[in-house]
């Protein structure tokens, strides 16, 4: 091993007497050309890092000199160098911070990518087309002793995962503001958003639509950054006390050793939500329309529900207005042969949605369709469309399974069994671990059927369409209507498939919401409206040590 470790040695000091050989070689003009001083924009960075508070980079930089590493010293300043011997822009320790939160921004923003190991999979070829010289932070990071790697690289499937080395990884963290903003001047909605499909910036379409972007705008959505950080930290510890099992489930994440979904590590997810308290704090609040499926994504869509109970606009009390079932619901508008048609009477049509929606429905896709529900028996379907008006399919389902197959699921796995159902391939379905696929067949053929056939040439496209349908009532109908009717007095934001409010409109918009959904699903629909408060907080244990402590 020690023989191995020197050679390894050996190597690097080869490598670098390489890079300042070619330096000195270099003349002054051919060396100005190279030398590009550029920041991470804001866009990119946003307005602060969040850091172990046991990190000091100033005296880990003194303790372990860039010029040890992928930098080396010019006229006096510092300059980063890649593996070609390039040399590229003047060292920014700010830009040093950026890349180590971005083990805090990536979860923070897709909660979803949260494995359970700890590792954040940074997908290094993105960060390389805004920050060039990106691999010389992380490389000095790692070999340095900041950050470990978990080596992992899979083409067109995983990046390689970052975290901190582990006297780092336990600390608490520290906010780090960035010099170059004026924290006063901050803008609650960005005029360019990151489209991860087209991999570039493009114009903040949400800025179109003042009856959403107004209440953002007023700086009042406000959270109790002193009580939600504390409980963040002890309801991570509480998790990993509790163990493994304890921990949250990660749905958008299968584990084929274990034929069951994986699990969020609690520490990331902590930093997660961290990051997104951080950033309502400073009103910096990442609102933006994707334009996949248009649905509004925000700092509160992106933080776990818990954590809503902490908010409050302009000091007043929320109300969150939620579609009961929401998704099995709005299958019902599919059902109708009205909606797949061009010249539709309906309300909303696959015509209304957007063009990359529609084009979503091929026309051999659409024959399918239409050829389907022309055969269907429409009475066929009355139970499930009452169940999901009621808001009770799930169960519903659960009474017919106990009834009909005896055995008992609980309501989380009747929840899960929708997503699979909704979500997953076709081809998953023989599998043992799609076994609530299969039930759900057998409980409603009929619209199973219907599934089926809307995926059958492309998975995602019953999830697109959904959510498509989703954005278009939840955003521009009843919003729309809450704005024009409310005399724009009504401060209202999106959380997906509810909308929350002050209390004292709750039923206001609640029954614009109930109005528009009756009209464009064509069944009625059964709304829930949960107070946002403390009191809701699912780890009473935990609020009570706060409140003892603060106390």
């Amino acid at each position: 091993m020690d023989r191995v470790m020197g050679l390894l040695k050996y190597i690097k000091n080869k490598l670098l007497k390489r890079k300042k050989d070619y330096i000195s070689i270099l003349g002054n003009q051919e060396l100005k050309a190279a030398i590009v001083l550029v920041a991470v924009a804001t866009k990119h960075s946003g307005y602060y890092a969040l850091i172990p508070n046991n990190l000091d980079i100033d005296n880990h930089i003194l303790r372990y000199p860039l010029t040890n590493y992928n930098f080396t010293e010019i006229d006096g300043k510092i300059y980063t160098v890649n593996k070609r011997n390039k040399i590229g822009s003047c060292f920014d320790k700010e830009r040093m911070l950026y890349v180590l939160d971005l083990l805090n921004i990536i979860p923070a923003r897709y909660k979803d990518s949260v494995t359970e190991d700890g590792f954040v999979s940074i997908n290094s070829a993105i960060v390389r087309n805004y920050f060039k010289d990106y691999l010389s932070y992380i490389e000095y990071l790692i070999d340095t002793n900041i950050l470990v790697s978990d080596n992992h690289y899979e083409v067109g499937e995983k990046s390689i995962g970052y975290k901190y080395a582990p006297l780092y990884e336990s600390a608490d963290l520290v906010e780090v503001y960035y010099s170059r903003f004026d924290i006063n001047e901050i803008q609650p909605i960005h005029e360019e958003v990151y489209n991860k499909t087209n991999n570039c910036f493009q114009p903040n379409i949400l800025l179109n639509h003042p009856y959403l972007t107004h209440w953002y705008n007023q700086k009042a959505l406000n959270i109790d950054t002193v009580k939600a950080t504390k409980y963040a930290y002890l309801l991570m510890r509480k998790k990993f006390a509790l163990g493994y099992d304890n921990w949250d489930v990660n749905r958008d994440k299968w584990s084929k050793k274990r034929n069951d979904f994986c699990k969020k590590f609690p520490r990331t997810q902590y930093k997660a939500i961290r990051h997104n308290i951080c950033s309502i704090k400073i009103h910096d609040y990442k609102a933006k329309i994707d334009t996949n499926v248009y649905r509004l994504h925000s700092v509160i869509t992106n933080m776990e529900k818990d954590y809503r109970n902490f908010l409050t606009y302009n000091g007043n009390q929320l109300v969150s207005i939620d579609i009961s079932n929401s998704q099995p619901y709005l299958m019902n508008i599919l059902f109708n042969p009205e909606f797949w048609k061009e010249n539709s009477t309906l309300p909303l049509s696959i015509y209304n949605l957007p063009t990359n929606i529609q084009s979503l429905i091929t026309p051999s896709l659409s024959i399918m369709i239409g050829n389907y529900l022309e055969e269907l028996d429409i009475n066929s379907l009355e139970e499930y469309k009452l169940k999901t008006s009621e808001g009770s399919i799930y169960e519903n389902i659960m009474r017919i399974v106990r009834e009909r197959f005896v055995e008992n699921l609980t309501r989380k796995q009747i929840k899960t069994m929708f997503y699979i159902v909704l979500f997953s391939n076709n081809k998953f379905f023989n599998q043992p671990e799609a076994r609530l696929k299969k039930l759900f067949s057998e409980i409603y053929p009929q619209v199973y059927k219907l599934v089926y056939i809307i995926k059958i040439q492309n998975h995602p496209t019953l999830a697109c369409l959904l959510q498509a349908i989703e954005s278009e009532i939840i955003l521009h109908r009843c919003c729309k209507r809450i704005w024009e009717e409310g005399n724009q007095q009504i401060p209202i934001f999106t959380i997906h498939d509810s909308i929350v409010t002050t209390i004292e409109y709750e039923e206001f918009v609640k029954n614009i919401m109930q109005e528009e959904l009756r009209n464009v699903i064509g069944v009625p629909s059964h709304l829930e409206a949960e107070i946002l408060r403390e009191e809701g907080l699912k780890h009473q244990d935990i609020l009570t040590q706060i409140n003892q402590t603060i106390n």
